[in-house]
């Protein structure tokens, strides 16, 4: 019997434009919630653009944002939340924002507050990261920001992508680890934390086995959420990796595959 249920947002659960059917989701979700089925969606974006998507009902969800540093359960209760010390998280974000060394990249201090941006974004990228961080200012004085920092998000050329993984993975201090978002963005968390950790934490809050819940996902920063549950989907439209570590496969975002899955798992009487 499944008992909860978790989805990635961006490429997974939302269409290519991050949209969400609402309607359609709302109907298959009474369903689920009717079953005492509890729904999770786990992604490595700010709390509170997941929390938008959702309107007044969207507290009836579990929410594992940033990639695991927050955990919020039914009700808006924070089960979790974890702060990268200053002292590791603020080199890197030094070093990572010198336009000399890296003109071609740029850094987002991703707070529980809000998340801070370089100046001087061009205005397309700034439009984009509006909606994924509808709580955020420019802020270039590391040293003025007062917020617990969740995460920090480093966005490159898309094409880049797989060099700059790399190159972090090596590099980075002892305590820090790159997770692949898609779309040229690379979250640096700290090391442990990833969405499987968040729903472990809501298994335990709600006496539910990994074995009874499913996931689905399409980018590397969902491995380990599809590895901890019982049965596992990639949406065809997923990077290969993801594809080859799950055990099913549902049709693509802009088919609103996972909505089709949950269909069929949860049919209209």
């Amino acid at each position: 019997m499944i008992k909860l249920i978790a989805t990635d947002l961006d490429g997974t659960l939302l269409d290519p434009k991050s949209r969400l059917d609402p309607g359609r989701f709302w109907r298959v979700f009474d369903r689920i919630k009717a079953a005492g089925c509890h729904f999770v969606l786990a992604s490595g974006d700010q709390y509170y653009c997941m929390r938008n998507y959702f309107g007044p009902r969207g507290e009836e969800l579990s929410y594992v944002a940033e990639n695991g540093a927050w955990v919020r359960a039914e009700g808006g209760r924070t089960l979790f939340c974890a702060a990268i010390p200053e002292t590791l998280w603020k080199p890197v974000a030094r070093a990572l924002r010198d336009h000399r060394a890296y003109p071609q990249a740029a850094l987002l201090v991703c707070g529980k507050k809000q998340a801070y941006l370089p100046a001087n974004l061009p205005p397309d990228l700034a439009a984009i990261l509006a909606h994924f961080y509808p709580s955020s200012t420019v802020e270039e004085n590391l040293d003025a920001i007062d917020d617990e920092i969740l995460k920090l998000c480093l966005l490159v050329p898309e094409a880049e992508t797989d060099r700059w993984f790399d190159g972090l993975r090596r590099r980075l201090p002892a305590g820090m680890t790159p997770t692949g978002g898609g779309n040229g963005c690379i979250d640096l968390i700290a090391t442990g934390l990833h969405k499987a950790a968040g729903i472990r934490l809501l298994l335990d809050e709600y006496g539910v086995r990994p074995e009874e819940c499913i996931a689905f996902g399409d980018s590397g920063n969902d491995l380990e959420m599809l590895a901890f549950v019982g049965e596992s989907y990639a949406v065809a439209n997923a990077r290969p990796e993801v594809l080859a570590a799950a055990k099913h496969r549902a049709p693509a975002n802009s088919e609103y595959g996972v909505l089709q899955v949950l269909e069929q798992l949860f049919p209209a009487r």
